[in-house]
């Protein structure tokens, strides 16, 4: 544009702008000074518009700074690092970790990090981490997992993330000195791969995407706490009243005899005249004793349901026993599994379905429930409660009790206590948007070795994730069972059978209907009947139309796979891409045996008229 054109332009702006502010100063005269703006009104006008500008520079300044510095003065690198757990405990641990990491680097003449956490409700924690990872002002670890849907997830590993594949393959340098279990043996840690260390080998990768992105540092187990002082304090005073044979210490392991207690313990009141509730009880808290107690007794169909006898009954393996009437919903061992969990939500506080897991804290905490069934991650907050608490007290755990295999009535469900399988937990991913991801990964591999993996989670209060990392005095009782019963069946197919057995279940716990009217196990059975069928046959045809366009996808991930098996050759990825390959390599050409298989099965039912 030539010098004319541009005072011309210039020109022709400031006339039309001088035209529309003659305009309105005219249209102000005409309608009189009353409709004038007032000074008053001008200046507030003007701030308001004033700070507008000023938050939007210093929100744009801050997201500048925050995506180009990663340096402190001093020359000193900032190590990032995003999560959603705001427990107590959990921030004092990973500055914990950062000072022994900065410790070892000035140890070994190195300079020192900056650490920083940017802890994030977990109510907005999705959209935050969307935010950041598109708008390129991701932090260097973001915790994995919450507040998006799987599939988003594994998106954003894919476009977002570092794969760590090749790093875990690798010894980790910070477990010299500690051994572990590896090929069957015990083995120094200089000789073992990052991954084996792990309690559960870091498990899987992401399966569509075949590679690992995540790095765990912790693990969990779910267990019943109990107020230890006021459990002998109220089975003292049962005892008394000859309704109890004994004060305890501890609560008992039998399930009928855990009942009785709880119903002894509510005909009891506080120095207030309130009836004590036993279990301190929501949503939240039933899920776990679900989990626990009452889901592994479904085991008892396992041998009708699990077809290929791998161990595990699949839920397309329930799907077709349900519909060829191998195993009914009114079966009799079915109906005394829903009717124990009818008899177990029975003692849980009226309302408990409506309450969030920080209304039974409270209840908890104010003395007036003596049990609460929650996760090792609100063990030490827990903990701390009860000590701060206006009538401190001492927190402990005990296992879930279960049902005797000479109960009277139920002795058909004493399978003893349920299979707990650990895997790692407290997963974070290393972004593209690292400036330096060699120092962070180095701060990874510190964090997960075997001795501040104990350290790291003792301070918080959690399970160490690493093999021979022990966890506290305190959670002890969290050592998991790995043999037992689990669940028999798998009754979610996908959104519409997931939404059947979450309208259905609460009915038989709560013991009425949406009406009022009284829902036993037996309604249970009918309702499941009606209602699931046809929900599960529409999320089988659905999920057999998105295998059949996964499978341009597989053949994609065998094509991939075996690339990186062929330029790793010779080397431990090399080894690993070759035995993943070899794995998977069936999988494109078994999938669409597995598909014709399903249709054949769920025509056959159609034809049979099983199907509704």
């Amino acid at each position: 544009m030539s010098a004319s054109e541009r005072e011309n332009t210039i020109s022709r702006a400031w006339r039309g702008f001088s035209r529309r502010f003659s305009k309105r100063t005219q249209t102000e005269r005409l309608l009189g000074a009353g409709a004038k703006t007032s000074g008053w009104e001008k200046f507030a006008n003007r701030l308001a518009i004033a700070l507008l500008l000023g938050t939007f520079l210093l929100s744009l300044a801050h997201a500048m700074l925050r995506s180009t510095r990663t340096t402190e003065s001093g020359g000193k690198e900032v190590i990032t690092l995003a999560h959603w757990q705001l427990e107590p405990g959990v921030r004092d641990g990973l500055n914990f970790v950062a000072e022994k990491y900065n410790e070892m680097r000035k140890a070994r003449g190195e300079p020192e990090i900056i650490f920083k956490q940017l802890p994030i409700t977990e109510k907005g924690y999705g959209q935050w981490v969307t935010t950041q990872l598109m708008g390129g002002t991701a932090p260097d670890l973001i915790e994995m997992g919450l507040g998006l849907p799987w599939a988003v997830w594994i998106n954003y590993r894919a476009r977002y993330f570092v794969p760590v594949t090749q790093e875990i393959m690798r010894p980790n340098p910070y477990n010299q000195g500690a051994f572990f279990m590896y090929d069957g043996k015990l083995t120094p840690g200089e000789q073992v791969p990052w991954k084996e260390t792990y309690i559960d080998a870091m498990g899987n990768p992401i399966y569509e995407l075949q590679e690992y992105y995540d790095i765990g540092l912790s693990t969990f187990g779910c267990r019943l706490f109990y107020n230890a002082e006021l459990l002998k304090k109220l089975t003292g005073e049962l005892a008394q009243a000859g309704k109890w044979p004994r004060a305890l210490d501890a609560p008992p392991d039998d399930l009928r005899e855990f009942l009785q207690l709880c119903d002894a313990i509510h005909e009891l009141k506080d120095e207030r005249g309130r009836n004590y509730m036993p279990i301190a009880a929501s949503g939240y808290g039933c899920h776990t004793m679900w989990g626990q107690i009452l889901e592994p007794l479904t085991g008892l169909v396992q041998d009708d349901v699990d077809e290929n006898m791998d161990g595990w009954s699949a839920n397309d393996e329930t799907f077709f026993t349900i519909l060829q009437g191998r195993v009914k919903f009114d079966d009799p061992r079915i109906l005394k599994v829903m009717g124990l969990t009818r008899e177990v939500s029975k003692r849980f506080q009226q309302g408990w379905k409506g309450l969030s897991r920080d209304d039974a804290v409270g209840f908890f905490i104010q003395r007036r429930s003596l049990f609460i069934s929650t996760g090792s991650w609100d063990g030490m907050y827990l903990k701390a409660q009860a000590e701060t608490a206006p009538v401190p007290f001492e927190v402990k755990i005990a296992q879930y009790p279960t049902v005797s295999p000479k109960d009277p009535e139920w002795a058909e469900l004493g399978l003893g206590r349920n299979s707990e399988w650990r895997g790692t937990a407290f997963p974070f991913g290393l972004t593209k948007n690292c400036k330096h991801p060699d120092l962070v990964l180095d701060f990874l591999r510190f964090a997960s070795s075997q001795k501040i993996n104990e350290e790291l989670n003792r301070v918080i209060g959690w399970i160490p994730a690493v093999q021979g990392a022990k966890p506290s005095e305190f959670l002890a009782a969290f050592a998991p069972n790995i043999d037992g019963p689990r669940k028999g069946w798998d009754l979610v197919l996908g959104g519409r059978t997931q939404t059947i057995f979450d309208q259905v279940n609460p009915l038989v716990q709560l013991g009425q209907d949406e009406k009022g009217q009284p829902f036993t196990e037996k309604e249970w059975a009918v309702r499941m009947q009606n209602d699931w069928i046809p929900a599960a046959v529409a999320d089988f045809e659905q999920r057999d139309e998105v295998e059949r366009d996964f499978l341009k996808s597989k053949e994609s991930t065998a094509a991939l796979l075996r690339a990186k098996m062929i330029l790793g050759a010779g080397t431990a990825q090399g080894d690993y891409y070759q035995k993943r390959y070899l794995g998977y390599l069936g999988e494109p050409v078994d999938s669409p045996r597995r598909i014709a298989r399903w249709q054949f099965r769920l025509r056959e039912a159609r034809q049979k008229g099983l199907v509704p």
